[in-house]
């Protein structure tokens, strides 16, 4: 299945493979038309079959988002992607006539590794859609007979909560949707409520190709904080350390230390970074921060990089941003530290926020909201108002572009 505009390179493709191949050809006006490509679909076949490719040879090369730093090439292997696979579907429970609603583009990790991969290895089938759409979002799930999404977040939930109420609401199929940065436990209750769907948390990264963690799908276990993202995934171990290399305690944030078979295997040509992020022993350094109780259910903090020390104490941005966004006047925020000039505080915490369309928002107001809802020295002490925040193509805050304002 391709594009006009991917004619090209899907015919040689076809050409290099040993079988035929069948190609549909989408149609640009209507992307659920489908058209048989029948001189692709029998394309001359090589003068040799290519050399079969092994299990830790690469697969892939996929680019970090970069929004603290320049995106770096994960390289990727067979087994990888794989192991990564079986995981997901066991997780998950998944079986052959489970369907997932794919809205990101499949060069995004949550399409390509938890939809596409399990799909192909149950030999099933995969709702596609050309991009997320709050009007039709449902009336796609109905007829692609979606049955679950791994791409999900807070701001597109709360689009489809705003959206006016229909009866095509409740006639999919839809058990469950993986995803994060939920805005409130109200948020995820309310979604179950009047869509059906169970909002699971969980937390990976580009470079652990796995669900390095996930919520118990099929427990009643409720989710304990916003930030849960609950326990290691089958074949994961995790590990969280303080800033000198200890074992961060019981309800102590640390950095993640990650262990996997479906561990990548290094950036491309970068060696310096390749050996930054591993220790001696071969634990990957994911540099997110997280809490754990103690029943091992994990807790997501922050990027370590996006902690902000003031006055002595890390303050989580995201636990600024949570607090932020919860104002019914704010679209989303953004908390960054900015160093002070004398250095005695460490750094001042100012944030960015976009206002809901046409709402009346003084700084003032926000300041005092967020006063009462957390400690003073995570108060901003100052409050930008922008009409959006600089994002990359899929949605995440560029952070350095806000420090060089």
């Amino acid at each position: 299945m391709t594009e006009e505009t991917l004619g090209t390179t899907v015919n040689e493709a076809c050409r290099l493979a040993a079988q035929d191949m069948v190609v549909l050809l989408a149609d640009t006006g209507d992307e659920t038309r489908f058209g048989l490509l029948s001189d692709r679909a029998r394309a001359e076949p090589p003068d040799k079959s290519p050399a079969r490719p092994g299990p830790g040879d690469l697969a892939g090369i996929f680019y970090t988002s970069g929004t603290t730093a320049r995106p770096k090439g994960v390289m990727i292997s067979h087994e990888n992607m794989m192991y990564s696979a079986e995981v997901t579907i066991k997780s998950l429970g998944l079986g052959a006539n489970d369907v997932p609603l794919l809205a990101f583009p499949l060069f995004h990790v949550n399409s390509l590794f938890y939809g596409v991969l399990t799909a192909i290895v149950l030999q099933g089938t995969i709702g596609l859609l050309g991009g997320f759409s709050v009007s039709a979002y449902w009336a796609d799930a109905v007829r692609s007979g979606a049955t679950w999404t791994p791409g999900i977040t807070g701001p597109l939930v709360q689009l489809l909560l705003d959206k006016e109420a229909s009866q095509v609401d409740s006639r999919h199929a839809m058990r469950f949707a993986v995803g994060g940065m939920f805005r409130s436990l109200d948020q995820i209750r309310a979604f179950k409520d009047r869509f059906g769907v169970a909002l699971v948390p969980g937390w990976s990264m580009t470079e652990t190709v796995s669900l390095g963690t996930l919520h118990p799908v099929n427990r009643p276990t409720p989710i304990p904080v916003i930030t849960g993202i609950g326990y290691p995934t089958l074949g994961q171990e995790i590990r969280l350390i303080r800033d000198d290399g200890s074992e961060a305690d019981i309800g102590e944030p640390g950095e993640i230390l990650y262990r996997s078979p479906s561990l990548f295997a290094g950036y491309l040509n970068d060696e310096a970074a390749t050996r930054e992020a591993f220790t001696a022993d071969g634990w990957f350094r994911s540099g997110d921060v997280a809490c754990m109780d103690e029943n091992g259910y994990l807790a997501f903090m922050d990027r370590k990089k996006e902690m902000i020390k003031t006055r002595g104490e890390n303050v989580a941005a995201a636990e600024i941003e949570r607090a932020l966004n919860e104002h019914p006047a704010v679209l989303e925020s953004a908390a960054i530290g900015v160093p002070e000039q004398q250095g005695l505080l460490g750094e001042r915490i100012e944030a960015y926020v976009v206002k809901g369309d046409e709402a009346e928002l003084e700084a003032d107001e926000l300041l005092r909201w967020v006063g009462q809802r957390l400690a003073d020295f995570k108060v901003p002490g100052v409050i930008h108002f922008l009409s959006q925040l600089p994002k990359t193509p899929l949605g995440k805050i560029q952070r350095q572009k806000l420090r060089s304002k």
